[in-house]
């Protein structure tokens, strides 16, 4: 009985407070909406309770909101970041490409320069491979228009000077054995002396050296005269740099002098060249102008 008077007593205080919490609000909307001459002592003490819970509540709605278009506002602006990024990224990778298109021009204009003012016949190629071993040194290039006469042997320079032979041809490709390959040998000159020598790549010269041969102690040969192609073989035309000289050796019994020689060119910088097919002007000007371009450089 006792029991049951007190789960009696529980539902009652529930039902009382469920009846408070919508009474409360009831009576807030209608001091609200009443008149000021129309509100009662009731009504103003329930506004004077309720108004700071209800400015508490309105502030709390406010910072929430702002937090919001805050959120928004950020995950928008960190969108408009990301795509702005790739454009950005977009423009510099064309910019590079301007760049480099502006170099190879460049390069080419530059060869083409060279091959009018040493009036030689020759084709552009470009550089597809490297081997630098110190055992054996060479490029492998293309040359787009490959001419009849392109075979083992023919010269390929640069506007800086001698890079070397052509070793092998297949097809539209070729392979370059460098001056500082061991198994090369150029005849050359010293200036201003105008010694003559051979000169051969030599081995285990790090990135690769030379040295001449056979020029007699009598010459007088120092530090930095330039080597350059004696021009007598008809293959390299006259007066192409090969290289400084940057070690001189004079034994006192030798014959020869021993001279060791900085080249000219750094074949691991070379990106196009030019293939010497008749080093002679006369050649040259017997050829016709409506002989098809080379690798867009040569007319």
């Amino acid at each position: 009985m006792r029991r049951a008077r007190l789960i009696a007593g529980k539902q009652l205080r529930e039902l009382a407070l469920a009846g408070l919490l919508l009474a409360v609000p009831l009576l807030f909307l209608r001091a609200n909406f009443r008149g000021q001459p129309e509100t009662s002592l009731i009504d103003r003490l329930i506004l004077r309770v309720c108004a700071p819970i209800q400015s508490e509540i309105s502030d709390r709605l406010l910072r929430a909101r702002q937090s919001w278009h805050q959120y928004v506002g950020l995950a928008g602006a960190a969108r408009e970041n990301q795509q702005l990024r790739k454009q950005l990224e977009q423009l510099q990778w064309r910019l590079r490409s301007a760049h480099n298109a502006e170099a190879r021009l460049r390069r080419y204009e530059r060869l083409l320069a060279f091959r009018r003012q040493r009036q030689f016949a020759a084709v552009g190629a470009r550089v597809i491979g490297r081997f630098l071993a110190p055992q054996a040194r060479g490029l492998r290039i293309s040359v787009p228009e490959l001419p009849t006469e392109l075979k083992a042997g023919l010269a390929v320079v640069t506007p800086d000077g001698v890079v070397g032979r052509i070793g092998r041809t297949y097809s539209h490709y070729a392979d370059v054995v460098l001056t500082v390959d061991p198994r090369s040998a150029l005849d050359i000159k010293i200036l201003p002396s105008g010694a003559r020598g051979v000169l051969r790549g030599m081995r285990g010269s790090g990135r690769g050296a030379l040295r001449i041969e056979y020029v007699s102690s009598s010459h007088k040969i120092s530090v930095g005269d330039l080597v350059v192609t004696s021009g007598v073989a008809g293959v390299f035309p006259a007066d192409l740099p090969v290289g400084k000289i940057t070690s001189v050796s004079r034994a006192s019994s030798a014959v020869h002098q021993r001279i060791v020689v900085a080249p000219a060119v750094d074949a691991s910088t070379v990106d196009e060249l030019l293939v010497v097919v008749a080093a002679k002007p006369e050649v040259f000007a017997a050829r016709t102008l409506t002989d098809p371009p080379a690798h867009g450089v040569l007319p």
